[in-house]
């Protein structure tokens, strides 16, 4: 054997993604039934509603992501609509970023400061 090969038998790739998309997608599902929502198939509105109330409770914008890959994954593998790539939920989930950088940048305020900023008069 090769220096530097491994000798652990790879996992294929789609049963790691199932793998590590499963409880995300559990989690999404429960959410969805406490709130009457169907989870699978998915409307894109849900799908926005759940990320952004993720957003809300902490979850940074990887971890959306995350979550957003998981949706994606198990509609595709189930046969249905993907509503994880409507323009809507991108929009949302931009917004989402964009407000965790302001947080972040921002701490106290969570904004920009007034005055000052580019394409501003003095």
């Amino acid at each position: 054997m090769s220096a530097g090969l491994s000798t652990r038998p790879r996992i294929p790739t789609a049963l790691a993604r199932a793998a590590t998309t499963a409880p995300l997608a559990r989690r999404f599902q429960t959410w969805a039934a406490r709130e009457g929502l169907s989870a699978i198939p998915a409307l894109p509105e849900t799908v926005a509603a759940y990320v952004a109330e993720r957003a809300d409770n902490g979850l940074s914008p990887a971890s959306l992501r995350m979550d957003r890959a998981a949706i994606r994954y198990h509609h595709t593998e189930a046969g249905h609509a993907n509503p994880a790539d409507n323009e809507g939920v991108r929009r949302v989930l931009r917004g989402l970023t964009r407000r965790a950088a302001l947080r972040r940048s921002h701490p106290e305020t969570g904004r920009r400061p007034h005055g000052g900023g580019a394409g501003r008069d003095p």
